[in-house]
């Protein structure tokens, strides 16, 4: 199915959320994970997507949504990864699990996000550290080299691996 949005008469109204893309869920259906992907996904203030519970017809919640059943599309990694939408599927998949497994115990939502605060006091590092080798390469060194690749390509140096080693450094 496509459906093409109305941005014009969005932006005329202010970009309300009420006038945003609609994305009903049904909660209470585990077996079916709604995703909406658009690079628009921005803030909670400004999100181009209006979430509702298709039972009840409330909006959901911003920092509930998001990342679960709304994803910010990044276009440049969409382009350079090929699992991109893959990842982000299953990244969701998690969280909608992690959802299902905190509702059927009966954990409430602010209990639940003071044990994840405290899990996630784990600095960048120490998550970088813990990476298989080749998703480590991918995250800290394959953007710089990429681009340094292209520069070297579109500049066609006359000494292009010191080019390339002075672009490194400087990156």
């Amino acid at each position: 199915m496509a459906i093409q949005d109305d941005f014009p008469a969005y932006d005329a109204a202010a970009r309300e959320n009420d006038r945003a893309k609609l994305l009903l869920v049904d909660q209470s259906d585990y077996n079916t994970q709604h995703i909406f992907f658009d690079d628009n996904a921005d803030s909670a203030d400004q999100c181009i997507v209006d979430v509702r519970d298709l039972i009840s017809g409330e909006a959901l919640p911003y920092k509930k949504f998001m990342d679960m059943y709304v994803v910010k599309v990044h276009p440049h990694k969409a382009i350079l990864e090929s699992d991109y939408f893959v990842k982000q599927i299953e990244a969701c998949e998690a969280k909608r699990d992690e959802e299902i497994r905190r509702m059927e115990a009966g954990i409430a939502q602010e209990e639940y996000e003071q044990v994840s605060k405290k899990q996630e006091t784990e600095t960048e590092w120490e998550k970088l550290q813990k990476l298989p080798d080749a998703e480590y390469l991918m995250k800290t060194v394959l953007p710089v080299l990429y681009m340094g690749m292209r520069t070297v390509d579109l500049e066609r140096p006359n000494a292009p691996l010191e080019y390339l080693s002075l672009y490194l450094l400087k990156n």
